[in-house]
């Protein structure tokens, strides 16, 4: 299925060293016609502030944070960033652990996104169906739209209460 401008959108992070991997995520992706739009920055702006404000741009449009955690994981400032930037927003974050020599490499994985999250190997079917799972359901609940629910529904509360008095 191809994508379109209403495909959900999964913002991808890596360390610099790890970009191969988002290359390969996403030519696979392609391949297999997931209808998925896939967000990086990559590393290439030094501007810290124009690549914060961008990047939080980028992350606030997607559905799902999909980290690549490797040993270089723990060494990249932007990737930390980016995790709170998407827990901030209410996003799910995805670890796709690569490079470890045990099977899983959860410890890490968990130290670099925390614990409560999805975290698959590298391996394609279990990544797909990770990508498809959180990228399809329900859009997150971000943190301003859930404060304007609650001014909403304050403000119904004090008509109604008008209105019989």
């Amino acid at each position: 299925m191809p994508t379109s401008p209403d495909s959900p959108r999964v913002f991808l992070a890596s360390a610099p060293q790890d970009l191969k991997f988002i290359e390969l995520l996403t030519a696979k992706a392609l391949a297999d016609r997931l209808p998925l739009v896939f967000e990086t920055m990559g590393e290439g702006r030094t501007d810290e502030i124009g690549f914060q404000l961008e990047c939080r741009r980028r992350i606030r449009a997607a559905r799902v944070l999909v980290v690549v955690v490797s040993p270089h994981t723990s060494e990249s400032k932007r990737v930390k960033w980016q995790v709170e930037c998407a827990r901030e927003l209410g996003l799910q974050v995805v670890g796709i652990t690569v490079g470890f020599e045990s099977e899983t490499g959860a410890a890490p994985a968990k130290d670099a996104i925390g614990s409560g999250e999805a975290i698959v190997g590298w391996k394609w079917k279990s990544i797909a169906a990770t990508l498809m799972r959180f990228a399809s359901g329900p859009a997150p609940r971000r943190p301003a739209e859930a404060g304007a629910e609650s001014v909403r529904a304050s403000s119904d509360r004090s008509r109604h209460t008008g209105s019989a008095a």
